[in-house]
């Protein structure tokens, strides 16, 4: 008799842990479908979206006013070094000319994408402050090799403007920035140092970075005319 009142009161044990299992279950899934409940009811009518459409403010933000000389790779020039281009576009731009840190072979290809036997002889620096995007990069391609260079140049141009970070600050210039080419000669521009007074003003400072990349060409149009 003993041992069948203790199976039986074993039985009823074992009933009854489950019943508190199967309890603590629910009552989680009650506990969770509150806690949504409370942050659907927080949230209210916020809508949350990750999406970004740029393309109608920087068009709109960033649209050239003048008109720009446009390249011309059948033009014929001058042999002009370079170094010597450099040299008038420095006298030009005077202390709004930024670059002061050479670039050599193996940067220009790996960053820039020209590659070294596409080259006759070149120019290029930045400066040597990282926060300043400026560029002069001039280039006398290797004979049958201008387009090769041209391409490289344009690819590198649509990343910085589409991809790379930039400070907010450096928008405006980095935008404005161009490739040009007159006959063998490529020139990739990104210049000018940007008045203070132009500081919070982004449309303004995009204008001043164009004209001041567009005087750059007519100086470089200069040199190399025939």
């Amino acid at each position: 008799m003993k041992k069948l009142f203790a199976l039986l009161l074993a039985l009823l044990m074992v009933a009854t842990c489950f019943t508190g299992c199967f309890g603590s279950k629910n009552d989680v899934t009650d506990d969770t479908e509150s806690v949504e409940d409370s942050v659907s009811e927080d949230m209210g009518d916020v809508v949350v979206d990750d999406t970004q459409d740029t393309a109608d403010e920087d068009g709109a933000k960033y649209t050239v006013d003048i008109a720009l000389t446009e390249s011309n790779p059948d033009a014929e020039t001058n042999d002009v070094s370079t170094a010597d281009i450099a040299a008038g576009v420095k006298e030009l731009l005077g202390e709004y000319y930024l670059p002061s840190m050479p670039l050599d072979n193996e940067f220009l290809a790996e960053t820039y994408g020209v590659k070294a036997e596409w080259i006759d002889n070149f120019y290029a620096e930045v400066p040597m402050i990282g926060f300043h995007p400026d560029a002069l990069i001039a280039v006398k391609a290797a004979e049958g090799q201008a387009d090769n260079v041209e391409a490289a140049l344009n690819d590198f141009l649509t990343y910085n403007k589409e991809s790379a970070l930039q400070y907010p600050a450096n928008l405006p210039k980095v935008n404005a920035a161009r490739v040009y080419r007159l006959g063998d000669y490529v020139f990739y521009i990104l210049l000018a140092a940007v008045p203070d007074e132009f500081m919070d003003n982004e449309e303004g400072a995009f204008d001043f970075a164009v004209e001041s990349n567009e005087n750059v060409v007519k100086k470089i149009n200069e040199i190399l005319a025939k």
